[in-house]
């Protein structure tokens, strides 16, 4: 089974794509990058861990850190209702 990256860029390369073992370079310069104004807002927590979100179209995209370890993900939430809590 092909990897999610390879389909994903397979087609809009064309035949032949397939066969070609990519490099992080060029995966990265075939990515249309964006420059993003982001609101960040801090999340409150009950750990050591760092916790931010921002409102972004369907969601919300979190970041969290700790001393040297960061992570982030997509939180989907179309609507924007989610008050930044867990249960």
């Amino acid at each position: 089974m092909p990897s999610p990256l390879k389909r994903l860029v397979t087609p809009a390369l064309g035949a032949g794509a397939s066969d070609h073992v990519w490099s992080i370079e060029e995966i990265v310069n075939l990515l249309a990058w964006e420059s993003l104004m982001l609101k960040w807002e801090e999340l409150k927590s009950d750990s050591s861990f760092k916790v931010y979100r921002a409102k972004v179209p369907g969601g919300w995209i979190v970041f969290t850190y700790w001393a040297d370890k960061a992570g982030s993900v997509f939180y989907p939430d179309p609507n924007h209702q989610w008050d930044g809590t867990s249960n």
